[in-house]
C-alpha cells in the first residue's frame, strides 16, 4: 500500500520533469540552429555549393563551380560570381566566367563580365561609394594571371594590363595595387616584378618597377 501510494505520487512529478527537460532540449536545439537558419536566409536564393569570397557591410560575394575542370585536359573549371545585397536579402548572379574566351593581358580593355576566362578569388573594392570587385583568375596557358575591376551593377569590367595578380590595396588612396614580371635583356637573364597601381575605373596611377640590378 506505502509503495503503490509513493508510485501514484511520483508520477505526476516524472510528467513535470520529463516535460521540463523536453522543453529545454527544444530550447537547446533552437538556439543551435539558429545561426544555421539565419545564415540559410541570407544566402536565399545562391546554390548549396555557393561559397563566400569577401562580404562588407553592404554585400556579400560569393562564388559557385559551375561545372568542374579537368587538369589532364589542362580545362578550366566554369565559375560564377553571386552577390548578396545584405539590406534588401536578395541574391543574383552577377556573371559566369568563360573558360574559352580569348584575352589580351598586354593592355587595359573594356569587357564584359563573362569574358573572363577563370575566377580564383575575389575582393571587395575597399572604399563604400566603389561598388566594385576585383576579379582574379589563371588564364588558361597556366602561366599568368588576369586581374578586373568589375562593376557590381552592371557586370561590365576592365581587364588590366598586368599579368601576376593581385597585391592588395594602397592604406593612403585605395587604389588596387597589381603585380607584374618583366625580364632583363642583358647577358643575365631572368625577369623581376613591376608593382601599377589603378584606380577604380582602371586608370594607371603609377608603375614601379623592383629591379636588382
Amino acid at each position: 500500500m506505502q509503495i503503490s501510494a509513493i508510485i501514484f505520487l511520483s508520477l505526476p512529478a516524472k510528467t513535470y520533469y520529463y516535460r521540463l527537460m523536453r522543453r529545454n532540449l527544444w530550447n537547446t536545439i533552437l538556439l543551435l540552429a539558429m545561426p544555421f537558419f539565419c545564415q540559410q536566409a541570407m544566402a536565399q536564393g545562391l546554390p548549396e555549393t555557393a561559397v563566400l569570397a569577401d562580404e562588407n557591410d553592404e554585400m556579400a560575394v560569393y562564388l559557385n563551380t559551375d561545372r568542374k575542370g579537368n587538369d589532364a585536359e589542362f580545362e578550366l573549371p566554369q565559375v560564377s560570381v553571386w552577390v548578396v545585397d545584405k539590406s534588401s536579402k536578395r541574391s543574383r548572379r552577377l556573371f559566369q566566367c568563360n573558360p574559352n574566351a580569348k584575352y589580351d593581358i598586354t593592355q587595359t580593355r573594356r569587357i564584359k563580365g563573362g569574358e573572363i576566362p577563370y575566377i580564383d578569388f575575389v575582393k571587395i573594392w575597399p572604399l563604400a561609394e566603389t561598388k566594385k570587385i576585383v576579379v582574379v583568375g589563371t588564364l588558361p596557358d597556366y602561366h599568368n594571371v588576369s586581374t578586373s575591376i568589375v562593376d557590381v551593377a552592371t557586370g561590365r569590367a576592365t581587364m588590366l594590363a598586368c599579368n601576376d595578380g593581385f597585391v592588395g590595396f594602397d592604406p593612403e588612396d585605395g587604389n588596387l595595387l597589381v603585380a607584374s614580371y618583366a625580364y632583363y635583356w642583358d647577358d643575365e637573364g631572368g625577369r623581376y616584378a613591376v608593382i601599377y597601381a589603378y584606380d577604380e575605373e582602371g586608370k594607371l596611377i603609377n608603375s614601379m618597377p623592383l629591379k636588382r640590378r
